[in-house]
């Protein structure tokens, strides 16, 4: 007979690989299902955060406005390459333009500025073309070039010579400068992304583990670290250094994180077979296991077929413990007494069937105890029931005759 049992997992405490069968499939089926519940919680949470919905707002409009630029510089540089600087017809000399031959007539030479003139009407219409936020950049040199395009221009309207070379150098500083622009913006977008990825990454991380944390100071741990990470994506900056701290902060979370995680689904699956098992044995549950915090015992109270209160516990370090204690609280009759003894070599029997019903789904303990409730902790009544008076006094009537016979 036996009132208490202790039974002590063989796994090592809720290791996520070891459980095997049945038990196996409702593990990971339970953890799943605590992460895709943290999903949720966790995309009602982002779209909650204010900071990051002005942050992403924000990216969003600077990437469209860096494309535009972008699109608007290859543009003008495809034009810029199709520019030449016209060469005027000059005599054998090279001081006067030719005389125009047979097969010129009707068409004009250039003079000797006209060409000069297209080219600068050429650069002006590209530099007036490009965005604006471009040309306020004081990293980029549009402004100047622009100014001096306009200087070259008034110039020319005043009839003052220009020469070759400056407009030709002109034209190549625009044409460098573009493909600078191009090259430079292009890698910084890329940059961006990648930073702006990696964090948004690292901040989904936090606030999916968030409704999964235990203790609270470990969810305050995380909360502040949710903090740390807008205010670092907020800055101007792309501050490498700064997101790969809070990343190892973030994987040093999740390292305690996911074992408690495990736990959790451990003792769910745990204590959902438990009550399982056992209402198939003809136990009733009263109260079910409910979920616990990682450092209490989880607890289920059941009723026995034949009475008793049987109380189940799965604690923090893993191992299953179960009390039968009698329906009344207090000293018993002897008939309760004995029902009660009845009851607990009737527990003793269904202990063992659930212990090999647990196995059988995947898994596995060793007995640490197995004891009956002693006589001591089961006081008798002062009180005896009629039953119990008739059965005395019905044991004196059959004795006395036995004691006349010995007499005579």
């Amino acid at each position: 007979m036996s009132s208490q049992v202790i039974l002590i997992s063989l796994l090592g405490p809720y290791a996520l690989p070891l459980v095997v069968g049945l038990a196996a499939l409702a593990l990971a089926k339970a953890y799943a299902e605590y992460k895709a519940s943290a999903e949720i919680q966790k995309q009602l949470d982002k779209s909650r955060l204010e900071r990051w919905t002005a942050l992403e707002n924000e990216q969003r409009r600077k990437t469209e406005e860096i494309e535009r630029s972008q699109a608007a510089v290859r543009q003008a540089e495809k034009k810029l390459a199709r520019t030449v600087l016209a060469q005027p017809v000059r005599a054998r000399t090279g001081e006067e333009p030719a005389v125009q031959g047979y097969l010129d007539v009707g068409r004009r030479a250039p003079g000797p500025d006209e060409g000069s003139r297209e080219l600068i009407a050429e650069l002006s219409g590209l530099l007036a073309g490009l965005p604006k936020e471009i040309k306020a950049q004081p990293a980029w040199p549009f402004q100047r070039l622009e100014e001096e395009t306009k200087r070259l221009a008034r110039a020319a309207d005043r009839g003052q010579p220009l020469k070759r070379a400056e407009l030709t150098a002109l034209k190549d500083t625009l044409a460098r400068t573009m493909t600078r622009f191009l090259t430079e913006s292009e890698d910084r977008t890329k940059a961006e992304r990648e930073f702006f990825q990696r964090g948004e990454k690292a901040l989904d991380e936090v606030l999916l583990h968030l409704p999964l944390a235990v203790p609270d100071s470990r969810r305050s741990e995380l909360a502040s670290l949710r903090d740390d990470l807008v205010a670092l994506l907020e800055k101007k900056t792309l501050d490498w250094g700064g997101l790969e701290l809070l990343e190892k902060r973030l994987a040093g979370l999740k390292e305690l994180i996911e074992p408690d995680l495990q736990r959790r689904a451990y003792r769910r699956i745990l204590g959902e077979s438990v009550i399982r098992n056992l209402e198939a044995l003809g136990y009733r549950a009263g109260e079910p296991f409910a979920e616990a915090k990682l450092d209490q015992p989880a607890r289920a109270i059941l009723t026995g077929p034949a009475g008793g209160r049987l109380s189940a516990a799965i604690q923090p370090d893993g191992r299953l413990v179960f009390d039968l204690a009698p329906d009344k609280a207090g000293p018993l009759t002897r008939a309760e007494k004995k029902d009660f003894r009845a009851q607990e070599e009737k527990w003793c029997g269904d202990f063992h069937e659930l212990l090999r019903l647990l196995t059988r789904e995947g898994f596995s303990f060793q007995l640490e105890l197995e004891q009956p409730l002693a006589d001591e902790a089961l006081p008798l009544a002062d009180l005896i029931t009629a039953e119990e008076l008739a059965a005395e006094e019905e044991t004196r009537f059959d004795e006395k005759p036995k004691a006349r016979r010995r007499e005579d």
